[in-house]
């Protein structure tokens, strides 16, 4: 019985209310200019409100990746400091992690190198939503539809146990000593042929590994086991601190 009360809140002494945990939260690695500011505003207008099961009480959470560093690793202005704080008091739905805002890759000419704040991301959720079962990533421009997302998430997964990795899967190859991904395509063939074409304009591409098959940055998700192995990897910490 105090179980029950705990969770729906009713507990006697005025006990805190323990809010079931989410089916899946999703993030979205979003900037701090206008441009990503005007994105956040859209989406809080005409998605959230367009699905039952987003929100709060919903069973599916939202959550636009912010990083608490700009990209040369300092801390951002009082004016970034003041709208940062203002949105989140606001509306709640902000993950600022300690983590650099994206670079401008050398060799890919639009801001890249959100990695930083992906596994930024996946240290804090792990305690902050744990038992949630899925975290995934999606694009700022990425219109997803939650009320089918839930169905295809308890039909494909709920019967199996273990960490779990989906979503539109890709092919490219890496390039070791130049922390790249390069030749990317739709097949093992494909990527094999663009491999040969791309890769060699990187400093040390022409010894790139692969390639093989990931799920591509529109959307992707896993399971909570994954991300909090990925997390708290001593493997993951070291590759993002060599990369960065």
């Amino acid at each position: 019985a105090q179980d029950a009360q705990r969770s729906s809140g009713a507990a006697a002494g005025g006990a805190p209310s323990v809010r079931k945990p989410y089916l899946a939260v999703i993030g979205f690695p979003v900037g701090i200019d206008s441009r990503n500011r005007d994105r956040r505003a859209l989406l809080r207008e005409l998605w959230v409100p367009e699905y039952p099961n987003l929100g709060p009480s919903g069973t599916i959470r939202h959550e636009f990746l912010i990083g608490l560093l700009t990209y040369q690793g300092q801390g951002h202005d009082e004016d970034t400091l003041n709208e940062l704080h203002a949105e989140h008091a606001q509306y709640g739905d902000l993950a600022l992690v300690n983590a650099r805002e994206a670079t401008r890759d050398p060799y890919r000419g639009d801001p890249k190198c959100t990695g930083e704040k992906i596994l930024a991301w996946f240290q804090r959720v792990v305690v902050e939503h744990r038992g949630t079962r899925y975290f995934l990533k999606a694009d700022w421009d990425t219109w997803v539809h939650t009320v089918r997302l839930e169905h295809n998430l308890n039909a494909l997964f709920a019967a199996r146990s273990g960490p779990l990795y989906f979503g539109n899967t890709l092919w490219c190859s890496y390039s070791l000593k130049d922390y790249q991904p390069c030749g990317y395509g739709f097949g093992p063939l494909q990527a094999a042929g663009a491999k040969k074409v791309e890769c060699p304009k990187l400093p040390n591409g022409r010894s790139a590994i692969g390639p093989y098959p990931y799920a591509a940055g529109l959307f992707w998700g896993m399971s909570y086991e994954l991300v909090q192995w990925i997390g708290g990897s001593r493997l993951a910490y070291d590759f993002m601190h060599n990369a960065s």
